[in-house]
């Protein structure tokens, strides 16, 4: 009889969790998890410390584990596995590693215990370190974490089994663990985009609860993991039984989440996170009910509007004329345009507003709180957000045209969230400047205008003139794959004053490359060619000439210097 109830009870664990599951899958098909995900793509290059994350408060203490057939985690405060919680959103995570005895052997462990710094309250069938670690692992090997950075809070009773904890993490989740390069805070200035540059995902942060120091001696775990917050600022609530006992943490409500993003916290960490019960859906700040939609042709451009969220519209509907959503670098405050016009076009009217204005989207609840107050200030119900899903349906990018993957589209890196060229958009690295013609090295920019990215004020080229963002070059004649400077010369710029080439001519600025032959088009150099293949026709019609895919050739290019030395 004791062996049909075992067997009944895992068949309940069972459907349990096939029945969350599919609620969870739910949640992330509705409107709520999809907003919630969208909404995690515009703050990828803010400082982690100003942006807004949900998480979980001790999240391996959970019921899900209590009724699988052992006697633990009798006071929980979770109702859902790890996993779970990972794919309901929650980006911050608790667990609480003691060095504790473990039924399995009755030998010590790192295991997941809701205790005191002493073990009390520890069972004997509690989870293992290893086990939190492999379900964390299973959601980073899902395409559920692209592009999402998760921090891990160790809380450490783990009587300094340093060397056990630093093995277990790295043979588990090591490989996408952001390392902290020695003990320290996390840093005021690192952002999601750092962290996922680098190619992880999780940064952890573990205290020193079973130690005087928080800094461990153990050389491995010292240099992966931070051991402070840092600037992140941090709220979190208590319902165990144990809890209401004590100081207990207020219970968090929907509104209380809302309201906590609206004013500038930093991380809310919840007891039972669910699908249902609302506080999920009040982290949304962003994206208005149903939104964005698509519902028309050509919705890749966004509008904040009177309520303070979020919509999808044309970009260029002709009808459609309204002022920015300016931000002020380095600062809480937003402003409105005075100018106003298409989504596109918002970079030169922000930059009328001063310098140090820029032509942004919100990044956080608060942000977006104070724009939405600049707005109703200003007497205006609706502003364009610097913010499209233009390159990509669905992938809502922060600038104008950050990450089009078309080759039709060129970068100038800045140092600065701000872009000195006339309408050019910030990628959260480069400046987005013009049009770049198929195959061609050189920026278009409207009549056969040609532009280099260059210091303010600082031409490097004879005879070109600075328009306020960059040195205008030269003129391109048709189809030729050179620059056209006066009296059949072309150039290419150099930083030194000397000409690698050979027998190149330096002028004081650039180097002097080739004449070209009147009427033929390819470049003379001392009695050989270069030929440039026109018009797609195959094979080359030059002797001697080898076609490299795209062009004939008699001569190689220099390393990535724009001219050929001759071979």
């Amino acid at each position: 009889m004791n062996r049909i109830k075992a067997v009944f009870g895992c068949l309940l664990m069972i459907a349990g969790s096939y029945a969350s599951a599919g609620a969870i899958d739910d949640f992330k098909s509705s409107w709520a998890g999809k907003a919630i995900k969208l909404q995690s793509q515009v703050d990828h290059y803010e400082p982690i410390s100003k942006i807004n994350i949900l998480g979980t408060h001790n999240s391996y203490n959970s019921s899900e584990y209590a009724n699988d057939g052992y006697v633990r985690y009798v006071d929980p405060q979770q109702k859902h596995s790890l996993l779970e919680q990972l794919r309901l959103g929650a980006r911050f995570l608790e667990l609480d590693v003691h060095w504790a005895v473990n039924a399995s052997n009755y030998r010590y462990h790192l295991i997941l215990c809701h205790g005191t710094d002493s073990d009390v309250g520890c069972g004997l069938s509690d989870k293992f370190f290893t086990e939190g670690l492999s379900e964390i692992e299973t959601w980073l090997s899902s395409s559920d974490s692209d592009g999402q950075v998760l921090i891990l809070y160790i809380e450490d009773h783990s009587d300094n089994v340093h060397g056990q904890m630093f093995d277990q993490i790295m043979a588990s989740i090591g490989d996408k663990v952001y390392p902290s390069q020695g003990c320290g805070n996390i840093p005021a200035g690192l952002t999601k985009d750092q962290v996922l540059s680098a190619g992880k995902n999780v940064i952890i942060w573990k205290d020193g609860r079973s130690t005087s120091s928080t800094c461990s001696s153990h050389t491995g775990l010292k240099n992966l993991v931070y051991t402070g917050l840092g600037n992140i600022d941090r709220m979190w609530e208590d319902r165990t039984i144990l809890g209401n006992l004590g100081d207990a943490k207020e219970k968090i409500s929907a509104t209380d989440v809302a309201e906590a993003f609206k004013q500038g916290r930093n991380i809310v960490n919840l007891d039972d996170m669910t699908y249902n019960d609302g506080r999920n859906e009040a982290s949304i700040w962003s994206w208005a009910k149903n939104e964005p939609n698509n519902a028309g042709s050509g919705e890749d451009c966004v509008l904040q509007l009177n309520s303070g969220r979020w919509a999808d519209v044309n970009c260029q509907d002709i009808h459609r004329i309204h002022p920015y959503a300016c931000h002020q670098t380095g600062t809480h405050n937003w402003d409105i345009s005075n100018l106003q016009g298409q989504a596109l076009e918002g970079s030169s009217a922000c930059a009328s507003l001063g310098s140090d204005w820029v032509y942004d989207v919100p990044t956080s609840g608060l942000h977006n709180e104070n724009l939405r107050k600049a707005k109703e200030i200003s007497g205006v119900e609706r502003v364009w957000l610097n913010l499209n899903d233009i390159a990509i349906e669905g992938n809502w990018q922060q600038e104008q045209w950050a990450n089009v993957k078309s080759a039709s589209h060129y970068y100038s890196p800045v140092q600065t969230k701000s872009c000195p060229s006339h309408n050019a958009s910030f990628d959260g690295a480069n400046c987005h400047l013009y049009t770049k013609v198929s195959g061609v090295s050189y920026w278009d920019y409207s009549g056969g205008r040609y532009y280099s990215p260059t210091s303010p004020g600082v031409c490097l080229y004879h005879d070109a003139s600075f328009d306020g963002a960059n040195c205008f070059m030269f003129q391109k004649e048709s189809n030729l794959n050179y620059w056209n400077y006066g009296n059949g010369y072309y150039y290419t710029s150099v930083l030194a004053p000397s000409c690698p080439h050979h027998e190149a001519e330096l002028d004081g600025k650039n180097c002097k490359m080739f004449d070209k032959v009147s009427g033929l088009n390819y470049f003379s150099y001392s009695g050989a060619y270069y030929y440039s293949k026109t018009g797609g026709a195959e094979p080359c019609p030059y002797n001697d000439a080898t076609f490299d895919g795209a062009n004939c050739h008699l001569y190689t290019k220099v390393n990535s210097l724009n001219y050929f030395d001759l071979y």
